[in-house]
């Protein structure tokens, strides 16, 4: 059974599956291009945990090497916008700039491409936090009312568009282990991924229509009375939750934790069992080798202490 996250907006006109790049089973990116003709090249992480998409500006020097950078001036389609932005994330990231408007492409060049025109984006002048990290920038998968920019996200704009042939979109993430940049799953925009999901489609409401949140009434191997609200952030390598609930979990999983690195560590080998969310009802497992990363010799639970509510990754 597959948990499909649904848009409710108008009806439209195609299915299209750009391909996703894994990068050690921890961050999955894709391709975006910006401007007229072919465009400008982008690589991306498509997180269904922001709202904004933005690239780095060719004014953006000193914390922008080795990053694929605008040039405005070769897009016959540009447009400024006046605006400034910064935007931050909860790994510390963050990034400044301005506004511009131009058309643009999810899926690279020589990909199935989803076209949008006349989408406003941000142009980094500054970003930290990215230096060790094989992604340009970030594409912004969630809500309007989540973005920083306070622009129409680009799905939402593609579906405003009629460009989709349904407004939904699904995602698909495979396991590679160590390998970088291998093809590791496709996002299905404007359709149902019948290849990877399964015949059973379970639609639950959105409790927040930011981030993609909905409830779930129980975790582990029963369900419990109290209700918690679950973001799917495919922009994050981690389920965190309470620290009290994290903590029961990762041990009954057999973690043990390392208080110098906030970490669980765990045998490679779990015997343990699925790790279970109840939502709307129903049992959704994740397998042991979804929840446990290797990292050279050792292996890692993906539960981490928040002081937020749980963050459930779709994987």
């Amino acid at each position: 059974m597959n948990l499909i996250i649904l848009f409710t907006f108008a009806e439209t006109i195609t299915a299209l599956v750009p391909r996703l790049n894994d990068y050690d089973d921890l961050e999955y990116v894709g391709k975006a291009t910006i401007g007229s003709q072919k465009g400008q090249e982008f690589v991306v992480v498509l997180d269904t945990g922001s709202a904004d998409f933005w690239i780095p500006d060719r004014n953006c020097i000193t914390t922008c090497k080795n990053k694929h950078t605008f040039d405005s001036s070769k897009s016959k389609t540009y447009a400024a916008d006046g605006r400034t932005w910064t935007v931050s994330y909860g790994d510390g990231s963050n990034a400044t700039g301005f506004i511009g408007i131009d058309s643009i492409t999810i899926g690279g060049i020589n990909e199935e491409q989803l076209a949008i025109s006349k989408q406003a984006f941000g142009q980094a002048t500054s970003m930290s936090g990215f230096e060790q990290d094989v992604v340009d920038g970030i594409l912004g998968l969630g809500f309007e009312d989540l973005s920083v920019t306070k622009v129409k996200p680009p799905l939402i704009n593609a579906v405003n568009q009629r460009l989709l042939n349904e407004p939904l979109f699904t995602v698909w993430l495979a396991r590679r282990d160590t390998k970088e940049g291998d093809v590791g799953g496709i996002i299905t925009y404007g359709g149902y991924d019948k290849e990877h999901c399964g015949t059973k489609i379970f639609i639950v409401p959105l409790t927040l229509a930011a981030y993609w949140q909905f409830t779930i009434t129980g975790v582990g191997s029963q369900s419990i009375c109290t209700k918690w609200d679950v973001i799917s952030d495919t922009g994050t390598s981690f389920i965190g939750g309470p620290e009290t609930v994290v903590h029961n979990l990762a041990v009954a999983l057999g973690g043990v934790y390392d208080s110098e690195n906030d970490l669980y560590f765990t045998r490679c080998t779990s015997s343990k069992g699925n790790l279970g969310f109840f939502i709307g009802g129903k049992l959704f497992e994740i397998e042991p080798a979804n929840y446990i990363v290797k990292v050279r010799r050792f292996c890692l639970s993906v539960l981490r202490k928040m002081i937020l509510s749980f963050i459930l990754i779709v994987a």
